[in-house]
């Protein structure tokens, strides 16, 4: 029922991006995962860093 309701409100080209996120969901879900734990961990280390200065 959503998935209905998002192509219907997207239209054409939002299926298009829709199928493409879908395919490759692996590969975003897994950057995103990444780029959240690295900003997570990264101030942490820059703050010892520079209190040690």
């Amino acid at each position: 029922m959503v998935e209905t309701f998002l192509d219907f409100a997207l239209g054409r080209f939002g299926r298009s991006i829709s199928q493409f996120y879908i395919e490759h969901q692996l590969f975003f879900n897994s950057t995103v995962v990444i780029v959240s734990l690295s900003m997570l961990f990264k101030p942490s280390f820059l703050t010892k860093k520079n209190n040690n200065q």
